[in-house]
Parts: C-alpha cells; sequence; structure tokens
C-alpha cells in the first residue's frame, strides 16, 4: 500500500511539472509584435538589401495572414525615388518572432 502511494505522488509530480512547462510555453508563444515594429524590421531590411541603389522606400500595404500554419506580417514598400527604376518589395515577416520568412521583388 505504501509503495502504491509513492508512486501515485510521483505521477502526480510528474502530471504537474509537464503542466507547469506547458503553461510557460504557451506564454512565451502568445507575444507577437505590433504592425509598427514589423513596418520598422521591413524598412531596415529593405535598405539593407538595396544599399548599393540608395533608393527611398516606404509602406504602401500591409496585412496579416498565415505562411505554412505561421501567424505573419505581409508588408509591401514602394520605392518613392522618381530618378530610378521604379521596385516593390514584400516581406513575409513572422508574426511571433519578427524574423523575415521570406523577400520577394521586382
Amino acid at each position: 500500500m505504501m509503495i502504491r502511494d509513492e508512486i501515485m505522488k510521483k505521477i502526480l509530480l510528474i502530471f504537474l511539472i509537464a503542466l507547469f512547462m506547458n503553461l510557460i510555453t504557451a506564454c512565451n508563444t502568445s507575444k507577437k509584435i505590433s504592425e509598427e515594429q514589423t513596418k520598422q524590421i521591413a524598412l531596415t531590411r529593405a535598405e539593407e538589401i538595396d544599399k548599393s541603389h540608395s533608393r527611398t522606400y516606404i509602406v504602401h500595404e500591409v496585412s496579416k495572414g498565415s505562411e505554412s500554419s505561421k501567424p505573419v506580417w505581409m508588408i509591401n514598400l514602394i520605392n518613392v525615388d522618381k530618378t530610378s527604376v521604379s521596385s516593390s518589395l514584400w516581406f513575409y515577416i513572422d508574426a511571433k518572432t519578427g524574423k523575415t520568412l521570406m523577400v520577394n521583388g521586382y
């Protein structure tokens, strides 16, 4: 009887630890970056990509979506320099981490 009680206590302890770890993970993954933070990430990345042309980009369109079942921000930047060829960059940015998942442009 005593051994059975000890086993039950250990099982309960393991269950509570697993539940606590799950709650910590859920709290950490619920954070999302804001639209303004996303715009700044895209503008900074555009400057890095386009250093040689010195183009100036503005945010043209912002929308939310998903890519491979991840929530993402989709940001379209357009070139506002009248002296250079018109260009547009699409950024897909992970809404939780802020990492750039993909960049398309012309």
